[in-house]
């Protein structure tokens, strides 16, 4: 069956729509929340991990839980993003047991995301490390574990130049069959299909034959372009001896897996003192070769932590090493990114017995005195928390994007887009604050590793549709934007969906991206693509299973030209067969 419509071409409704695609795009200052409900309960939403996806907005990843309706006690969280800060809609993945997403990528191979974490198998609930292959349309594609009888987590994953994926994280080990568990570095690496390429368990040794008894927790990794190299943050008890207190262990890894270099970054401290914990959160990549870490220590008030950040050259040689914080409070760095001569940097900040803000902090690559230092601070009975921080891709409005958890309606996800100075124009839950820094003294010790194959084996888990309600907390002043309970955007209330249908895409004309909803009354196989005028495919939009619902999808055109396009919905279930064609215009 084929639909049309008559486009009128008068220039106003040209000039409407171009204003408002502008519009949209350009609204990009502001702090939303998103609550994820099933049955019209709040979960309990936790954002970890954020990117730019080739769709032109942003996708979120972590983990969700609603009482009573999830798939399990914790579930993955897959949230897709406009630009305007509008969702697009959500998807939930896991098992019956405590299951939680670290980290998300995208691929430029076929704009798929990989996601990586944790899953419980089996009777026992075991973790083990998983990651998921998921389309636009969050269908899965592939799914990998850890073939192993004991725990294993994956922290975060990357993607190399050739399209390669890779995962950090860490799995129980016993060295003898007596002897006590300890936790060792594991990184898999998986070919742009998906096949297996390497993994390996990195045994830190204190000769060619001697295991060190010590817990080793990768938390981060990157890929290094400069030399095709990986570089993985630990956390490591070797030189403290004690049980949860940590330093901090950098490992630079071939695109093989094998070692390039290994090293422990231990602050230099007097017996008189207690051994100071220190953790590593994330680390990115720069220019040279090296590697700049952030994370978070005790070193010099017990009890209080203190932001740490510290700079690495190729060889691992330390080029410096700064705190930040302030007495009395509890300073937490979580992300950083790298934006020209700057580091900005995203984490949690609170005094003691107060509520805790999410922060975003600009220093200089070299180091020395913040810059200047942001607060989320709008609400002083909430408490708000960074976990990961991006540069805009929108040249127009240059900034960043924090992804992180509010407690709102239990707790919620929230997406903080800030300007270049950190502040949301017009917006009045953004303070500045003064932060202190301290120069750090470390010792830098190289330790040997020696590797130990690994295996994975498929895993495919069940996954859900549930609704969002996004507010819009802090905005620019003169934005057109309103609080938005995301109605339009997804509605998995199945009893409101009685036919399948698609929608005519909004705007029509556009330039570049469109809308285009469509309802799905029982669960089914839905493939969206895209034709030119001549009948040739252009785009897959959609292909995956998806349950009952209402959807939109997001098409971006900026890569094609001005021309009439179609696209065409298949939907195949149990008995069930429904296509359809549209019509709409590109202009630009």
């Amino acid at each position: 069956m084929k639909h049309s419509i008559t486009i009128s071409k008068v220039t106003a409704v040209l000039i409407a729509v171009i204003f408002f695609m502008s519009s949209d795009l350009s609204a990009q200052y502001h702090i939303r929340t998103y609550d994820l409900r099933c049955n019209q309960n709040s979960g309990h939403d936790n954002a970890r991990s954020i990117i730019h996806n080739f769709e032109g907005g942003n996708t979120i990843a972590g983990f969700s839980y609603a009482a009573g309706c999830g798939i399990g006690v914790y579930d993955w969280m897959f949230l897709q993003v406009q630009p305007s800060g509008f969702h697009i809609f959500a998807r939930l993945y896991g098992t019956h047991g405590d299951d939680r997403c670290n980290s998300v990528i995208q691929t430029r191979q076929d704009s798929t995301s990989y996601l990586a974490g944790f899953m419980q198998e089996g009777q026992n609930f075991l973790r083990k490390a998983t990651f998921l292959n998921v389309d636009r349309a969050g269908g899965i594609k592939n799914g990998r574990m850890i073939n192993d009888t004991v725990t294993s987590i994956y922290n975060e994953n990357c993607i190399d130049s050739s399209y390669r994926t890779a995962n950090a994280g860490w799995k129980d080990v016993y060295p003898t069959a007596t002897s006590k568990k300890l936790e060792k570095i594991i990184v898999t690496n998986y070919s742009p299909a998906g096949a297996w390429n390497w993994g390996f368990v990195y045994n830190t040794m204190s000769g060619p034959f001697n295991l060190i008894n010590s817990h080793d927790e990768a938390q981060t990794m990157c890929y290094q372009k400069s030399d095709d190299s990986y570089g993985v943050a630990s956390r490591t008890n070797i030189q403290s001896r004690k049980l949860n207190v940590w330093d901090i262990m950098v490992t630079k890894l071939a695109n093989n897996g094998a070692v390039i270099w290994n090293k422990i970054y231990a602050f230099n401290i007097t017996s008189t003192q207690p051994y100071p914990n220190t953790e590593p959160r994330k680390i990115i990549p720069m220019s040279d070769g090296g590697f700049v870490v952030v994370g978070f220590t005790n070193r010099y008030v017990a009890g209080q932590n203190d932001i740490i950040v510290f700079r690495v050259n190729a060889a691992g040689n330390l080029m410096w090493s700064y705190c930040y914080g302030n007495t009395a409070f509890n300073d937490i760095g979580q992300s950083i990114v790298l934006d020209g001569s700057t580091l900005v940097l995203t984490g949690s900040m609170n005094r003691t017995g107060q509520p805790t803000d999410a922060f975003m902090m600009k220093i200089p690559v070299t180091g020395g005195a913040a810059v200047w230092t942001r607060l989320w601070n709008r609400n002083n009975n909430t408490n708000e928390s960074g976990y990961d921080i991006i540069r805009s891709n929108n040249s127009s409005a240059p900034g960043y994007s924090v992804a992180g958890d509010a407690s709102v309606n239990v707790q919620d996800a929230f997406l903080w887009r800030s300007n270049s100075n950190g502040f949301i124009p017009g917006g009045l839950c953004n303070d500045s604050f003064f932060v202190q820094n301290i120069q750090n003294q470390h010792i830098v010790k190289d330790i040997a590793m020696k590797l130990r194959k690994i295996k994975d084996k498929p895993f495919t888990p069940v996954f859900e549709n549930p609704s969002v309600v996004n507010i819009l907390r802090c905005f620019e002043s003169d934005s057109f934007e309103s609080e938005n309970t995301g109605d339009n955007n997804l509605n998995t209330e199945v009893t409101e969906i009685t036919e399948f249908k698609l929608n005519q895409n909004y705007p029509n004309p556009f330039n570049p991206v469109t809308k285009i909803s469509y309802d799905i009354p029982v669960s089914s196989e839905v493939n969206i693509k895209i034709f030119n005028s001549a009948g040739k495919e252009v785009m897959t939009l959609v292909n995956g299973s998806m349950g009952a619902g209402r959807y939109e999808a997001v098409f971006n055109g900026s890569a094609l030209s001005s021309g009439i396009y179609y696209y065409r919905i298949t939907v195949r279930g149990e008995g069930t067969e429904f296509t359809d064609v549209k019509k709409m215009i590109l202009v630009k």
